[in-house]
C-alpha cells in the first residue's frame, strides 16, 4: 500500500472512532446533551429507584444509560421474545458466579414461571437439552432465591440492564416488578429497563397490584434531541479533535438529523471521510509523514494536528449517501414521496408531512394537524388515504410518519434540491 493510502486509511479509522453512528457512545467525555435528563436519572438512582427508559429507536437510549452508569459494575442482558424469568436472572447470576446458578441454558423458552399470591415465583417446564452445568434444581427457584443470590453478589454489581425490553412477553412484567420491589427493600442493585416505545405503557404494564410505578420504578422518556444538543455533538468533537464544520454545514447537519444523534454521527462521518478522500491530506504535516513513511519511519496520526475542515461539497456527498440508503431500504415509501411532484395536491400533502416532521412528539392529534395544515377534515382524510398513502399512519385520532427516518430523508432531499427551510426541526 502506498504511503498516501496508508495515511488515508489511518485517518479514516480515527474518524470512525470519533463519529460512531453504528454503536453507542462508550466514552462519557464524548457524550453531549441530555444534562437535565441525566441529572434526573442520577437522582432516581440515589433514591434506590429502578428505571424504565423508553423512546423512539435511534434517539440515543443506549448511549444515555452507558453514560449514566459509567464507572459502575453493570450486568447486561439483551431481551428476546423467547426470554423467561429463568433465562434472564439465572444468566445474570451465572455471570456473577453465584452458586447454584444454571449456566448455558440455550433453550430458555422451555421454562415457565408464575407469581403466587404471596409474591413467590414457581417454575416448571421441560428440562433444557443444552446446559453446561446444572447444580441447581429449577423447581426450587423463587423470588427469594434470586434476591439471595444477588445479595451475596452485591459487591460485584451495581446495576442490571435489560435492553430491548419491548421484546419481552408482557406476562413477565409482574415477575419483574416483584424483583424490583425485592431489590428496593433488600439489595442496593438497580435494574434499568430500556426499550423502544412511544408511550411508557407500551413498554411496561402499569396497572394491577404491585405496579410500583412512581415509588420504586421511574418511567423516563428519552425524546429526540434538540437542535442545540445535536449541534453540541459536532462542537464537542471540533474542540477535542479539530474536526471542523462551518456554521452553514453544521446547520444543515442539525436540520437533516431531525433530532436523531445517530444520523448526525452518520452525516458527520461520511462528510469527514469525503474530505479525506478529496483532500488527500495536502498540508505540510502530512507531506512530512509521507516522507518518513517512505524511508521506514511511522509517526502516529492525531486528528487535531491534521485540520479536517469539512466543506459543503463533502456534506453533499454524505447527504447523497443517506438518501441512496433510504431509497434502497424503503423503496415503496421513497417512490410514493417522489410521486408527489406530479400530484396537483403536492403542496397540501407536503404541508401535512411538514407538520408531522417538525412536531416534537411522534404522534400528532388530528385537530392539531388540521389547524396547522389549514385543511378541512374531509379533504385531509382524502389526502391521507390517497396521495399520502405509505407516508402517514393513523392511530386512533392521531397521525404519525410511517417511518421515523422519513424526517431525515425529506430534509436531505430539500438540502440536495436547495429548498431547505431555515427553521428545521422545532427546538424543544
Amino acid at each position: 500500500m502506498a504511503a498516501e493510502e496508508r495515511v488515508e486509511a489511518s485517518l479514516s479509522r480515527l474518524l470512525a472512532q470519533v463519529f460512531t453512528p453504528g454503536k453507542p457512545i462508550g466514552d462519557p467525555e464524548l457524550f453531549s446533551g441530555r444534562s437535565v435528563l441525566l441529572d434526573q436519572l442520577r437522582q432516581d438512582l440515589l433514591m434506590r429507584g429502578h428505571l424504565v427508559l423508553f423512546g423512539e429507536r435511534g434517539v440515543g437510549k443506549s448511549s444515555l444509560w452507558r453514560t449514566l452508569l459509567a464507572g459502575r459494575r453493570v450486568q447486561y442482558h439483551s431481551a428476546s421474545s423467547d426470554d423467561t424469568f429463568v433465562s434472564i436472572f439465572l444468566r445474570v447470576l451465572a455471570d456473577l458466579g453465584a452458586e447454584g446458578a444454571q449456566v448455558g441454558v440455550k433453550d430458555a423458552g422451555e421454562f415457565s414461571a408464575s407469581v403466587g399470591k404471596q409474591g413467590g415465583l414457581s417454575l416448571g417446564g421441560k428440562k433444557s437439552t443444552e446446559v453446561s452445568t446444572a447444580p441447581v434444581a429449577p423447581h426450587e427457584l423463587n423470588l427469594n432465591f434470586v434476591l439471595d443470590g444477588l445479595r451475596r453478589r452485591a459487591a460485584d454489581v451495581d446495576a442490571i440492564v435489560i435492553d430491548e425490553f419491548q421484546q419481552l412477553p408482557r406476562e413477565l412484567h409482574p415477575q419483574l416488578r416483584e424483583v424490583v420491589k425485592g431489590l428496593s427493600d433488600n439489595v442496593d442493585i438497580s435494574i434499568v429497563m430500556v426499550g423502544v416505545a412511544e408511550r411508557s405503557d407500551e413498554l411496561l404494564t402499569q396497572t394491577g397490584p404491585g405496579s410500583y410505578v412512581g415509588r420504586h420504578i421511574y418511567l423516563r422518556e428519552v425524546p429526540r434531541m434538540t437542535n442545540d444538543e445535536i449541534r453540541g455533538i459536532l462542537e464537542l468533537r471540533e474542540r477535542r479533535f479539530g474536526v471542523r464544520f462551518d456554521d452553514p454545514i453544521e446547520d444543515a447537519i442539525v436540520r437533516i438529523s431531525s433530532g436523531y444523534p445517530g444520523t448526525a454521527h452518520q452525516l458527520a462521518l461520511r462528510a469527514s471521510l469525503a474530505w479525506v478522500t478529496r483532500a488527500r491530506v495536502v498540508d505540510s504535516l502530512m507531506w512530512f509523514k509521507r516522507g518518513l513513511a517512505k524511508i521506514g519511519f511511522d509517526v502516529p496520526l492525531k486528528l487535531e494536528k491534521v485540520g479536517v475542515n469539512v466543506e459543503s461539497r463533502d456534506l453533499r456527498v454524505a447527504v447523497a449517501g443517506l438518501v441512496a440508503d433510504f431509497r434502497a431500504n424503503h423503496q415503496q415509501v421513497a417512490e410514493r414521496l417522489a410521486s408527489l411532484d406530479s400530484s396537483p395536491r403536492c403542496d397540501k400533502v407536503t404541508q401535512i408531512l411538514r407538520v408531522l416532521r417538525d412536531s416534537t412528539s411522534t404522534r400528532v392529534a388530528v385537530a392539531d394537524l388540521l389547524t396547522r395544515s389549514q385543511l378541512g377534515r374531509d379533504e385531509f382524510d382524502q389526502l391521507v388515504v390517497s396521495d399520502a398513502r405509505d407516508l402517514v399512519v393513523r392511530d386512533g385520532e392521531t397521525y404519525k410518519l410511517a417511518l421515523a427516518s422519513l424526517r431525515s430523508f425529506i430534509a436531505a432531499n430539500e438540502y440536495l434540491a436547495g429548498t431547505a427551510p431555515g427553521g428545521g426541526v422545532a427546538t424543544r
